[in-house]
């Protein structure tokens, strides 16, 4: 998963930002990045931290840049922080971006890592985590949303299709390379045909449903948004 360097974490069940984080190093291969050289003090320091990742995973993530069966492989977190300060995030591969592909991390986290920087527990990643989310389940505010994630609806009107079953294998049919559309929840309201999703762009996302159905006559005719969690008045857009 891509996460922009310094950015919150935003992954593993917190969508929209772990306060009082950083990421680090979360690559993938469409995204370019910063390249260079670490020195060897910093690399090792680094390669220490991996040995004792946290947050493991079940199954494992393959490097994206390397080729041929013997990619690396990482399986868990890496959480640094200062004394005082941000706790920067990073998959386990970390090093290994660095040694075998030159990626070249922020200058904040590089500083840090020169100075007197330790791992963070697991208990108090995992805590962290939990009051957070706790918090974004029973009394959010906007400085709880770090990034911002929408829940969307998209509508088609009601003299589209017979009946959901119809509905569902229109949006089967033409799911293109995507995940299948009826993975998400289907509805039938006053409005039409309903397909509730989330999105990080909910233009970009009604723009590329609507893509797929535009060989044909049954497309969506509006959709509506807003910020997950906030419980906000719903914002309409008919393009």
């Amino acid at each position: 998963m891509y996460c922009e360097d310094l950015s919150p974490y935003h992954y593993h069940g917190c969508p929209t930002g772990l306060p009082g984080t950083l990421s680090i190093g979360w690559l993938d291969r469409s995204v370019p990045f910063n390249t260079g050289r670490v020195s060897d003090q910093v690399l090792d320091a680094i390669r220490r931290f991996a040995r004792n990742p946290v947050r493991l995973m079940r199954g494992v993530h393959h490097c994206e840049f390397c080729t041929g069966p013997a990619a690396a492989t990482g399986n868990g977190e890496l959480w640094m922080r200062l004394s005082e300060g941000p706790i920067f995030v990073s998959p386990q591969l970390l090093p290994h971006y660095i040694e075998k592909h030159d990626y070249l991390p922020p200058s904040e986290f590089l500083a840090a890592i020169n100075r007197q920087i330790e791992s963070v527990p697991e208990e108090e990643c995992d805590r962290m985590m939990r009051e957070h989310i706790q918090r974004l389940n029973n009394s959010p505010s906007r400085d709880d949303i770090l990034i911002e994630l929408f829940e969307i609806q998209v509508y088609w009107q009601s003299d589209s299709f017979s009946d959901l079953l119809e509905f569902q294998k229109h949006l089967d049919w033409h799911q293109g390379p995507a995940p299948t559309l009826a993975t998400s929840p289907l509805s039938h309201r006053s409005e039409g045909y309903r397909l509730d999703a989330v999105s990080r762009n909910p233009a970009a996302t009604y723009a590329d449903i609507s893509r797929r159905f535009e060989s044909i006559s049954r497309v969506p005719y509006m959709y509506r948004y807003r910020l997950v969690y906030l419980q906000e008045s719903w914002t309409t857009v008919r393009p």
